[in-house]
């Protein structure tokens, strides 16, 4: 008898002869690495675990590395060829591939694998693969669910753990689709007519928040670096505020600790700068630009005695990364035994997410908070330590962050006492209206940005600051400042209870340096100063925007969203909303149905809204229908 052939085996064999499909990686089990979490697990290790479980390989190499996407049309669920996840194999001719079925990947060129623990380990910074041992893969664990929307609140009796509503998509059904039998019936019932207007306004960013603009030509001098930036990158797709901060953001480094505004203590020219707006707003994408710049005219160097340029910071996951990253001793060339002391770095924090920043910040024994702050302030010593790692000490650092974030995600990360505690008056929060999107950009785009002029403007400035300056104000400078903190900006801030206002003064005089360091001039006069009052206006627009979302619970966001509701429906059908027709305009919300219910019982109670009279002389079932009481 004939012996059978596994043809599918033969032709699996051939296409890797011929090189169409990679070898057959060694057989090995990553789950074999993963640590045993002991037989006691908390209830929010769990829920970690599930929220992890739910990220793909595919997906998880995707989000954290980066170097090339998979094919989206691709179905195998073996040979799928990447590049290499490991940061220093730039592999530039995928030798790398993944099989989704053990949820696995292998690297032909440097013979290693793993699986998505240790692409998230390279994307942020742990020891591979060290980070499996004690307390860091716990901390891994944590920030791979927060990098996918997941977010820990703590509260009374332990934390829990809910996705935001813009986070990944999941597997599941999506949750406004109607059931087949809603689509049945008649339209004036009401039923269908929430189905066709469950999807208007569903991007309230831009519907609800009436975002500011800057009129930057009416503000910075032509043939100066800012208005250069702001010429080229006019031409993104992005609000054009995220450039003008970003543009700032480029002075400040160009200038360094070497430019002043003289004041009681000096005043430099570091910003904490997190950009407002909705998703797809552009709002990472903008920094794309800023980074260019950055790398063109100032790059990072580091010679082994002494280090230049500005160094570009990701992701430091507590104060005591954040500070190591700050620090360098330099050593002398002929013997690296002997220290020539500590040296000061110049760099750009990149946060991303301010959601992830605050989640990082607000765990217990977290230093990040009071590290930024320190930074922030542009310490000579900025330091923390510990009994485990002892000391970290970072000298005349100058560092500016940079984060982003929508408005309404801080509903559920911020407190009212937040405001108070010194750390978010810190920051700017810049916001702008939206640009119309492009769908495809490159050769089919007529939109060119060319940043070659702005950034031999940047180099001029970059060697004008190379050495110490101290900025001064002329007395019809000075005599326009006062004016306008005594009439303008003091009154504003005694008028604000919430502290957000509380550095505001200290803002604009970073403002007056920055326009100065941009014109490259030792002097500001009433001129440049009246140039920097145009700002303040778009400045407390933009903290109000902030502050209307602080401290908003579910209970008041599910009050809000029945509110527009109803009033939509009512507009729109001349009669209340039913129960179901609620439910189906916030289904994408995901609320939970019990406080649904308990929001608007406390809305009845509260005459909020009311019960919808009902026709007792029609026969057939009553429907309850709720209508906003008007004053």
């Amino acid at each position: 008898m004939a012996p059978e052939y596994d043809f599918a085996e033969r032709r699996r064999r051939l296409l890797q002869e011929r090189g169409e499909l990679p070898p057959d990686p060694p057989d090995f089990d990553t789950s074999a690495d993963v640590p045993d979490p002991g037989p006691e697990r908390s209830e929010e290790d769990q829920q970690v675990d599930e929220a992890i479980d739910k990220i793909d390989i595919l997906a998880a190499y995707s989000k954290w590395c980066g170097k090339m996407k998979p094919s989206p049309g691709v179905r195998r669920t073996e040979g799928i060829m990447i590049s290499c996840p490991k940061p220093d194999h730039p592999d530039k001719r995928p030798s790398a591939w993944i099989n989704t079925d053990k949820q696995t990947w292998f690297c032909g060129g440097c013979q290693e694998g793993g699986d998505k623990y240790d692409i998230a380990a390279f994307h942020f910074r742990y020891p591979v693969p060290g980070y499996k041992d004690g307390h860091s893969f716990h901390e891994l664990r944590r920030e791979m669910a927060e990098s996918f929307g997941w977010r820990f609140k703590t509260v009374p009796g332990g934390t829990i753990i809910y996705q935001e509503d813009d986070s990944e998509p999941s597997s599941s059904a999506n949750p406004a689709e109607p059931d087949k039998e809603d689509n049945s019936g008649p339209l004036d019932e009401g039923s269908s007519v929430a189905v066709l207007y469950a999807d208007e306004g569903e991007d309230e960013d831009q519907e609800v928040f009436n975002y500011p603009s800057i009129k930057w030509r009416e503000t910075i001098p032509e043939e100066t670096f800012l208005y250069e930036y702001m010429e080229a990158c006019s031409n993104d797709d992005s609000p054009e505020e995220y450039h003008f901060w970003h543009g700032l953001l480029a002075l400040g480094h160009a200038a360094g600790r070497n430019i002043t505004l003289t004041d009681k203590r000096p005043v430099y020219g570091n910003l904490l700068v997190c950009l407002l707006g909705g998703t797809g707003t552009g709002k990472s994408s903008s920094r794309y630009w800023l980074d260019e710049v950055i790398e063109a005219v100032m790059p990072f160097r580091d010679s082994g005695m002494d280090t230049s340029g500005v160094k570009i910071v990701s992701l430091p996951a507590s104060g005591e990364f954040l500070i190591r990253e700050f620090q360098y001793e330099a050593r002398d060339p002929s013997n690296p035994k002997i220290s020539l002391g500590s040296k000061p770095i110049n760099g750009i924090v990149d946060f991303d997410e301010f959601a992830g920043l605050l989640a990082r910040a607000n765990r217990q024994g977290s230093t990040l908070k009071t590290t930024i702050m320190a930074f922030a302030d542009t310490r000579r010593l900025v330091s923390t330590g510990s009994v485990t790692h002892g000391a970290y000490v970072a000298h005349s650092p100058f560092c500016s962050l940079t984060a982003s974030t929508q408005p309404r995600a801080v509903r559920t990360i911020l407190a009212r006492a937040d405001t108070g505690s010194g750390f978010l008056n810190r920051w700017v929060f810049a916001g702008g209206p939206p640009k119309q999107r492009e769908v495809l950009g490159g050769v089919h785009s007529s939109r060119v940005i060319d940043l070659e002029t702005a950034k031999e403007r940047l180099k001029k400035v970059y060697g004008w600051a190379g050495k110490e300056k101290v900025i001064t104000m002329t007395d019809d400078g000075l005599d326009t400042l006062n004016h306008f903190y005594q009439d303008v900006l003091y009154p504003t801030q005694a008028r604000d209870d919430t502290d957000l206002l509380k550095r505001l003064d200290l803002l604009f005089k970073k403002l007056i340096l920055l326009f100065c360091i941009n014109e490259k001039r030792k002097t500001a006069d009433a001129k440049l100063v009246g140039r920097v009052e145009r700002l303040f206006k778009y400045v407390i627009n933009c903290y109000a925007i902030l502050n209307d979302q602080i401290g908003i619970t579910m209970g008041h966001e599910i009050n809000r969203e029945i509110k527009r509701h109803v009033m939509r429906h009512e507009k729109q059908t001349k009669r209340g909303a039913t129960v179901r027709d609620l439910r189906r305009y916030m289904a994408r919300k995901n609320y939970p149905p019990e406080a649904i219910k308990k929001t608007l019982e406390t809305m009845v109670a509260l005459e909020e809204i009311e019960l919808e009279k009902m026709d007792h002389s029609k026969t057939g079932p009553k429907t309850a229908r709720y209508r906003v009481v008007r004053d």
